[in-house]
């Protein structure tokens, strides 16, 4: 496989647990490909402020954030673009969340503000300032640069519906981020437009481009690439915009890969857990295992040979000693 000119990820329900960390073998694969060269970029809804302690864990470098909407190079503490929502658009917008009994929050490069009854999720570690305090549509956002409204714990469908009803796409782009979610941003804004208006500043192939995302609002980055992924938890909209499925190959069927794996080829040799049905063998350890993921690996191997008529002296540019 050809090295991909970047990779972007999602974070939450993506790269992130529920508790909001990033695991290990996660972590452990991001640091390898930053050794291999391939930048990896955080592509989110959420806001910069609320990035900051997952791209200093892994120390990256660039992060798409409010949904494409705006990126910023954490090592240079410099904001490459943003696209700003009408201040008269976001007033609207306000009034009617209020009507509707909506929480919501509002974010700007350099704060967040949040409606009566929200608290600001602890993982954004805000500092002084960076806390914009109480938002109502009576607030006033002179010199604010407005990057994205999003409604919290309302009723989604509900607030969809209505909110496309009342803001043409001219004014406003309308998604569903996860589950009581509605994000609002200006129109044109998705993750796939920041993502062509990044890629085009750093020299990036599309089509070279990896992306992993898990809901709605990233759709728009799923289509946008060259390769695009989705975990087995996705919504079935995300699942059916990636370009990959995910088969986990083991014998453990309880195994932490069933939650990203797409379905999984159990070979039910044994293991340390022993389990009914299992296979004995006289082999120390998991030696059938072995033997058997090579002849499942040559099987793929020879059906992707005949289906895409390949011709077999040209592989061999891509031999390399296993030893």
């Amino acid at each position: 496989m050809r090295k991909p000119d970047a990779v972007f990820c999602d974070l939450d329900g993506s790269l992130l647990g529920p508790d909001k960390r990033v695991g290990e073998k996660d972590a452990a694969t991001i640091r390898r490909l930053k050794e291999l060269g391939v930048p990896v970029v955080v592509c989110t809804g959420r806001p910069i402020l609320g990035v900051r302690q997952v791209v200093k864990e892994l120390g990256l470098d660039l992060a798409l954030c409010s949904n494409g909407g705006c990126c910023f190079d954490f090592s240079r503490g410099e904001l490459l673009f943003a696209t700003e929502m009408d201040h008269n658009i976001a007033r609207r917008l306000l009034t009617w969340l209020e009507e509707e009994g909506a929480f919501f929050l509002l974010h700007a490069p350099d704060r967040i503000f949040a409606s009566f009854g929200v608290t600001m999720p602890a993982h954004y570690l805000l500092e002084g300032e960076e806390n914009g305090g109480l938002l109502t549509c009576e607030t006033p956002l002179e010199g604010v640069r407005i990057l994205k409204i999003l409604a919290i714990r309302c009723e989604e469908s509900a607030i969809l519906r209505k909110g496309k009803e009342l803001f043409g796409p001219e004014e406003l782009t309308i998604c569903s981020s996860e589950r009581g979610f509605v994000d609002f941003n200006p129109p044109g804004v998705n993750k796939g437009a920041g993502i062509r208006q990044l890629a085009d500043r750093m020299g990036w192939r599309l089509e070279e481009i990896l992306a992993l995302g898990d809901n709605n609002n990233d759709l728009p980055m799923l289509e946008a690439v060259g390769m695009g992924a989705a975990p087995s938890s996705g919504v079935p909209e995300a699942r059916a915009a990636a370009d990959c499925t995910i088969v986990h190959i083991g014998s453990n069927p309880n195994s932490e890969m069933k939650d990203i794996a797409d379905f999984m080829v159990r070979i039910p040799v044994r293991t340390k857990f022993y389990l009914e049905d299992e296979i004995d063998s006289c082999q120390i350890m998991t030696s059938l295992f072995e033997q058997a993921v090579l002849l499942v690996g040559d099987v793929l191997a020879k059906m992707i040979v005949e289906r895409r008529q390949l011709d077999m002296k040209s592989l061999w540019q891509y031999h390399a000693n296993l030893e």
